[in-house]
């Protein structure tokens, strides 16, 4: 469904030298429905780099990217609007990614009609869908997100992506903000969104943990270059990298 390959991002220092430094090397991964790809690595490493390229938030400076067979690369605006409705990304700070002046109902009806889902009459009964399917109840819809708890914001925003019916989402450490009491809920309701419309993921990471329980393989990324990847078992039954059994080990497994 979803290819990367080969890709390369190239950014540039100094006003006068213009010096290259290579954040991502040569990525290559591919992902298909209703599998997890597991991207991990240390802090740095550039895994949140290859996520905004994967939903093309950046432009690779080399390589080639596809969705569902079609080279999208370089796609022009007409085909980068509808592959936004079906490539999606979810950060890691849920506060970000919400106009603190927009009520949770107008936050929740925006992409329905950015994309032009439907119809305005259909909105009220759609939003209220949206929230049933994500656990919430429909007195946050007159609420700012300041009025919230973190764990419902990242409802808000699994909300938002989820209205849009992805195909592909990018999930960029969706519960690291979140207190551990709520990630496991976080989590298991994206898997059940999955299960549901067969999407295909691509969870980054630094918890190799996290990963082996929700990725059915897993790609390890080191200094900008993915240096190890296969299915999850085998991974962590033989690493091969050093940065791979660091993990690993850091892990407790």
């Amino acid at each position: 469904m979803f290819e990367m390959h080969n890709v390369h991002k190239v950014f540039y220092q100094g006003q006068v030298l213009r010096r290259k430094r290579y954040v991502v090397h040569g990525a290559t991964l591919s992902v298909e429905p209703g599998e997890t790809l597991g991207l991990i690595g240390p802090s740095g490493a550039g895994k949140s780099t290859i996520g905004k390229l994967a939903v093309r938030l950046l432009e690779p400076s080399e390589g080639r990217l596809a969705f569902e067979g079609q080279d999208i690369t370089h796609a022009d605006r007409r085909t980068s609007r509808r592959l936004k409705a079906k490539m999606q990304i979810i950060f890691q700070d849920p506060q970000s990614s919400l106009h603190p002046r927009k009520k949770i109902g107008d936050l929740l009806r925006e992409p329905l009609r950015l994309h032009r889902l439907i119809s305005r009459s259909e909105e009220q009964e759609v939003v209220k869908r949206m929230l049933a399917q994500v656990g919430l109840n429909e007195e946050v819809l007159d609420r700012f997100p300041a009025e919230i708890s973190g764990g419902e914001k990242q409802r808000i925003i699994i909300a938002r992506v989820m209205a849009l019916r992805p195909k592909f989402v990018v999930l960029d450490e969706p519960t690291s903000m979140l207190d551990v009491s709520i990630q496991a809920n976080i989590l298991h309701l994206l898997v059940t969104l999955q299960q549901k419309w067969n999407m295909g993921y691509l969870y980054i990471s630094h918890d190799m943990r996290l990963v082996a329980k929700l990725c059915q393989r897993v790609a390890v990324v080191a200094k900008g270059r993915i240096v190890e990847q296969g299915p999850v078992d085998e991974i962590m039954a033989r690493p091969r990298h050093p940065c791979t059994k660091r993990l690993v080990a850091a892990g407790g497994l």
